[in-house]
């Protein structure tokens, strides 16, 4: 079956660049603006390997670092978070191991799962619907959502449940919709439904 080519004119192309432009520097720009918040901290905390009782008043730098560990990471996550969000929390622990735990750092996880939501948007409208203009509306609709902007500017895992969540929703449609009557799903796309199901929900519970 010959697959129909969507042409995406030079205006479009403007629009679309315009549109990402202004979207990542709203999702990274000034991202220390505001000090984190309650469940932020507990975000941190969690990654860190740290429960509320696991640092005595005064410490050392090898103290804190010894509590560092994956162990920790996962005894802290279940104990604040009742097990919650351990795939972000994870994820969190390895890039504040390379990045550090200041407030961009710390957020800018979120900020890039934000931005990769966008080229998900894009790419699954453009691919189904095969309508560039209206892949370019859902892009832009995503990427001036308040609700999505402020999912992108926190250390908290809502960011990364969003986009697992909306790949898994792909996979989903091509394991029902995408075959003729009488056919069979193929294997690949219900594997990566099973990822990406697991990995949202691995983010959040709610998902």
């Amino acid at each position: 079956m010959r697959k129909t080519q969507v042409i995406v004119t030079p205006q479009q192309l403007i629009w679309l660049a315009c549109i990402f432009a202004v979207a990542i520097v709203i999702r990274t720009f000034n991202l220390d603006a505001t000090a984190t918040w309650c469940d932020e901290k507990f975000s941190i905390r969690e990654a860190h390997g740290l429960t509320m009782q696991a640092l005595p008043a005064y410490f050392t730098s090898s103290q804190f670092e010894s509590l560092n560990t994956i162990s920790n990471v996962v005894h802290a996550n279940v104990v604040l978070d009742g097990g919650n969000g351990i795939f972000y929390i994870l994820q969190l622990h390895f890039w504040c191991k390379l990045f550090g735990a200041t407030d961009v750092a710390v957020r800018m996880l979120s900020a890039l799962y934000g931005i990769a939501l966008l080229f998900s948007v894009y790419y699954i409208a453009k691919k189904k619907f095969k309508i560039p203009a209206l892949a370019i509306g859902a892009t832009a609709v995503a990427a001036f959502h308040p609700l999505l902007i402020m999912y992108a500017r926190e250390a908290r895992p809502y960011a990364a449940a969003t986009f697992y969540t909306i790949w898994s929703s792909y996979f989903l449609f091509h394991c029902f919709f995408s075959y003729q009557p009488n056919s069979k799903p193929h294997v690949v796309n219900i594997l990566f439904y099973i990822v990406a199901t697991l990995a949202a929900l691995l983010c959040h519970y709610l998902t």
